[in-house]
C-alpha cells in the first residue's frame, strides 16, 4: 500500500470494514483501502459496476472486495461479479449460482465469514415485494440466500445486525412507527426465525426508519441506536430511552 498522507481526509462515503481498513467510495466509481491508523490508501482499479462490501478470508487470511456489473444484449441482461482480492493485487471474475434481483446498496453486515445484504423481487400476487437475505460466503465465494420471517409479508426490512453472534434483522411495519426485531437461531434452518421483541408506537421516541441505525449492545438486549448524530440507549421490554450523547 502506498502513503498517500492527507489524501483521504474529504467526503467520502463508508462501504465497508475489515480488519482496520476502510472501504471508502469517494464518488465516480473511485474506491479505496484506507487504514486510518497508518493513513495508508490503496486506489482499486477502476471498474464501471456497483460495489457491494469488503470482507475478510479467514482461511486465506486475506481481504476481498465484492463487485457486480451487468452485461446487456439484445436478449437480456446478465450479472456478472468480480472480487479484488488485496493479498493478489487484481481483480478476478467469479462463478455466481444466484442472481441478485433488486439488492440494497447500503454497507453489508459482515458475520460468520461472510456478508449479508438485504434484496427483493416484485410479486404481482402482493401488496409488497418479497424480500430475502442475500449471503456472500468470503472464503469459498459462494451466494446463497436466507429467506425472512414469514410473517414479514406487510413489512419493510431496514438493517441487519450481530445479535450475540446470530444474524438478526430489524423490521418497520407499514406504519412506520413500529419496529420487530428477529433473530435466526439456527444459521442452517431458515424456520428458526424467532420475533425477540415488538416496539409499538407508543414508544417515547420516533425512530424515523431512514435515519436511525440499531447496534446490539448486550446480552440483556439493551440496544445502541444511532439518530441526527445522537446516541441514544434503548431497552426494548420497556421502551425506555437512554441519551448517551449527542
Amino acid at each position: 500500500m502506498v502513503n498517500l498522507g492527507t489524501h483521504a481526509t474529504g467526503c467520502v462515503s463508508l462501504r465497508g470494514s475489515c480488519n482496520g481498513l476502510l472501504l471508502v467510495d469517494v464518488g465516480e466509481d473511485d474506491f479505496h483501502l484506507w487504514n486510518p491508523l497508518t493513513r495508508e490508501d490503496r486506489n482499486l482499479p477502476s471498474l464501471p459496476g456497483v460495489v457491494f462490501g469488503l470482507g475478510y478470508d479467514e482461511v486465506n487470511e486475506d481481504c476481498k472486495v465484492i463487485f457486480s456489473f451487468e452485461i446487456v444484449t439484445k436478449h437480456e441482461i446478465m450479472m456478472r461479479y468480480m472480487i479484488y482480492s488485496l493479498r493478489a493485487e487484481m481483480w478476478r471474475e467469479i462463478e455466481a449460482d444466484i442472481a441478485l434481483d433488486q439488492p440494497q446498496h447500503d454497507s453489508p453486515l459482515a458475520l460468520n465469514g461472510a456478508l449479508h445484504w438485504f434484496s427483493y423481487r416484485e410479486d404481482n400476487s402482493r401488496k409488497w415485494p418479497w424480500w430475502y437475505l442475500v449471503v456472500f460466503d468470503v472464503a469459498s465465494e459462494k451466494f446463497r440466500e436466507i429467506d425472512l420471517p414469514n410473517k414479514l409479508a406487510e413489512g419493510f426490512p431496514v438493517q441487519r445486525l450481530s445479535v450475540d453472534g446470530c444474524l438478526g434483522i430489524v423490521e418497520s411495519k407499514s406504519e412506520w412507527r413500529t419496529y420487530d426485531f428477529w433473530v435466526l437461531n439456527n444459521y442452517e434452518d431458515e424456520g428458526s426465525w424467532t420475533l425477540l421483541y415488538h416496539v409499538p408506537s407508543s414508544q417515547p421516541i420516533y425512530f424515523e426508519r431512514f435515519h436511525t441505525g440499531f447496534f446490539w449492545l448486550s446480552e440483556k438486549g439493551v440496544i445502541l441506536v444511532l439518530q441526527h448524530f445522537k446516541l441514544l440507549l434503548f431497552d426494548p421490554k420497556d421502551c425506555s430511552v437512554k441519551e448517551v450523547f449527542r
